[in-house]
């Protein structure tokens, strides 16, 4: 990148910001990024609770992206916190050729190693201890598809290195607006199946990734054994950013029934997978004790007669997801009749959060902003919102 189209992205970032929700990216800090080698990351900030855009993280990646020398500063950084030679010794050794930022909201870097004739991709980032290796474990123990992903810890500081996985993410696959193929209900109510059980929390289309094969992988696994974390998931699928949503209504038979079954294995295997988690350590055999003994039970008591109770669960919120999803267009309309409908910032935020073919613009919302929009659509655009929810009921 020329030092003149710095400004340029800069610039293009503070047009898309708001005092509100993300902060502009300044100058110099940007230029402190670049000079300072134990700044590994560069980040946007944002208000507490508030939600980003694809094109904030696409612009903050493009300030890296560019530059010519982003395989001599990223090497630079991960010397400087002695975590290098563990990224090459993962990679199997070579020459780092090329480098990208890959992350959202701060940075994760893909790094290119060559030997021979021979690229291998790894990602690194630093990360909060997390339970991502015991829950790759995990999959392993259950005979599904894994990766290899390893942590480090080096100054302190806690790292995650993995193979690349590409980049479809079940968001960008089905979540997007899209129905998912038929081939990827099992991935996806398996993955719903053990997140249930094991309490795993924030799974959003973008924390899986479809591998070539075809295979749904699961990655930035920060949140397990959480406690109430139905209330988590019903808000996730209300907005359109669980598993359930990356399938059409046709397809929530075949979802249901593997769902149901994968309960009934985990359970089978409860035994197995309670000395597997306390060989792992005693801080996790305790957490396993504490919430999937709970949850295996009650989930395999809805998941009786054919899982009529979990399923009607399911519906139940996902039939609101396809709601908000059908009154979404009116926003839009409405914002075409009156920009300054935008001056509320609560309103703001949802118009940043996607683009008109997303579903995951209600991820957060509550019904007071649900009800808001109904009723402006309903006295500016005269439509009948009540009509639309029975119907989104009916359809599923």
């Amino acid at each position: 990148m020329s030092l003149s189209t710095v400004p340029d992205t800069l610039t293009a970032f503070s047009a898309v910001s708001h005092p509100d929700h993300v902060w502009p990216i300044a100058s110099e800090d940007f230029q402190k990024y670049c000079q300072t080698d134990t700044q590994f990351s560069l980040a946007f900030q944002r208000k507490p609770g508030s939600l980003y855009g694809e094109i904030h993280c696409r612009l903050r990646r493009q300030l890296f992206n560019d530059l010519d020398h982003r395989c001599e500063l990223v090497q630079r950084k991960l010397k400087s916190a002695e975590i290098w030679g563990c990224v090459t010794n993962f990679a199997g050794g070579g020459d780092l050729v090329d480098a990208y930022d890959i992350g959202a909201s701060q940075s994760v870097y893909q790094l290119h190693y060559r030997q021979a004739e021979t690229t291998r991709i790894v990602t690194v980032k630093p990360e909060s201890a997390c339970y991502h290796s015991y829950f790759i474990a995990i999959l392993d123990q259950l005979g599904w598809p894994t990766y290899q992903t390893q942590s480090y810890r080096a100054r302190g500081m806690d790292w995650r290195v993995s193979d690349y996985l590409g980049s479809t993410t079940l968001h960008g696959l089905g979540v997007s607006g899209h129905a998912a193929h038929s081939s990827h209900v099992v991935g996806l109510a398996r993955q719903a199946a053990l997140g249930d059980v094991f309490g795993r929390g924030d799974r959003h289309g973008n924390n899986y990734i479809v591998s070539d094969e075809g295979a749904l992988l699961p990655i930035d696994v920060g949140y397990l054994f959480y406690p109430n974390n139905d209330d988590w998931l019903a808000q996730y699928i209300q907005g359109g950013v669980s598993e359930i949503n990356a399938l059409d209504p046709h397809q929530l038979d075949a979802f249901f029934t593997v769902y149901t079954d994968t309960i009934h294995c985990i359970s089978d295997r409860y035994a197995d997978l309670q000395a597997f988690s306390w060989a792992y350590g005693p801080d996790i055999g305790q957490q396993f004790d504490a919430v999937v003994s709970h949850r295996i039970v009650v989930l395999r008591n809805q998941c009786q007669h054919r899982g009529w109770h979990r399923r009607t669960w399911y519906r139940d919120y996902y039939a609101e997801f396809w709601f908000r999803k059908a009154i979404k267009p009116w926003f839009y309309q409405l914002i075409q009749m009156d920009p300054s409908v935008l001056a509320d910032s609560e309103f703001n935020m949802y118009q940043y959060q996607s683009a008109h073919d997303r579903t995951t613009f209600f991820s957060l919302a509550n019904l007071s902003i649900v009800d808001r929009i109904c009723t402006l659509a309903e006295d500016r655009l005269g439509v009948n919102p009540a009509a639309v929810h029975a119907a989104a009921r009916a359809d599923v």
